[in-house]
């Protein structure tokens, strides 16, 4: 059954369709299981991990009592530049995010302590600017599940994700309080689209600093064999909010010292 309905999101989120099928996971073990059903259907290669749910008020929407995380994979995803083309399916729902991204430079595995923040820092190579396009493949949830559940298992709700050129010298910034400015507006002219302005910070979450979320991915129980590989990208939740985006519209973020983001949304 869950072989049926994850390749069936999986023709769904390549084709820019929705799943007919509902998606009704009756707790977060059955969701997770899905999305590994959808990881294991779509064979992709995945670079790492987003984090969702980062605020009381999206939890609160979801219906869910934790964060949850969701596989990023190199197919949907552009990493190193600040330019790109941005794919968008406008049946999925879709909605951009502005996110803080950091990549490791060694792994990281729960032993005998818990994960801490201290520790993430010490095994960061860099930290980027982000973008992470989120959409929703199922037509419906079932009457046994919730929104954040569905999202868990539909692939954590990533559709796109990108990652701008990573600075190594992150211990300049302030991680707890670095402003980013998201913009979105239409690239058409005489165009009476307004445009959108969403000023946020790193710390305006539930941990209030992105490494948290690292060391919350990393003390996670489907982590603690395998771990966090040396080389993964950690996505770390939204601190602009999800604002929806359609094809033709030009979206920038203004990260400071960190670098300018630009996405010109186009049909996917």
């Amino acid at each position: 059954m869950d072989e049926g309905i994850a390749r069936a999101l999986w023709v769904a989120r390549k084709e820019g369709e929705l799943c007919s099928d509902a998606l009704n996971p009756g707790s977060t073990a059955q969701a997770y299981k899905l999305q590994a059903a959808c990881s294991d259907v779509a064979g992709q290669s995945t670079i790492g991990y987003k984090i969702g749910a980062t605020s009381e008020e999206t939890l609160a929407m979801l219906a869910l009592k934790d964060p949850f995380y969701g596989p990023l994979y190199k197919e949907f995803s552009v990493v190193g530049q600040n330019s790109a083309p941005l794919p968008v399916s406008v049946a999925h729902n879709p909605r951009i995010e502005a996110e803080f991204v950091v990549c490791l430079k060694t792994s990281l595995q729960q032993g005998s302590s818990r994960i801490t923040r201290q520790d993430v820092s010490a095994a960061v190579a860099w930290v980027a600017p982000g973008l992470e396009l989120v959409g929703a493949r199922a037509a419906t949830v079932g009457q046994d599940s919730s929104p954040g559940l569905s999202a868990i298992a539909d692939f954590g709700a990533n559709a796109f994700f990108m990652v701008g050129e990573g600075l190594h010298d992150w211990q300049s910034l302030s991680l707890s309080s670095h402003p980013v400015a998201l913009s979105i507006g239409s690239g058409k002219e005489g165009s009476d689209d307004k445009n959108v302005r969403i000023d946020g910070h790193s710390g305006q979450s539930l941990f209030g600093h992105p490494f948290e979320f690292v060391a919350w991915l990393a003390n996670h129980a489907d982590f603690h064999r395998a771990g966090l590989p040396a080389g993964t990208l950690i996505s770390c939740g939204t601190c602009t909010g999800a604002v929806p985006v359609k094809p033709g519209d030009v979206i920038s973020a203004d990260y400071g010292k960190l670098g300018l983001l630009r996405a010109d949304c186009v049909l996917a």
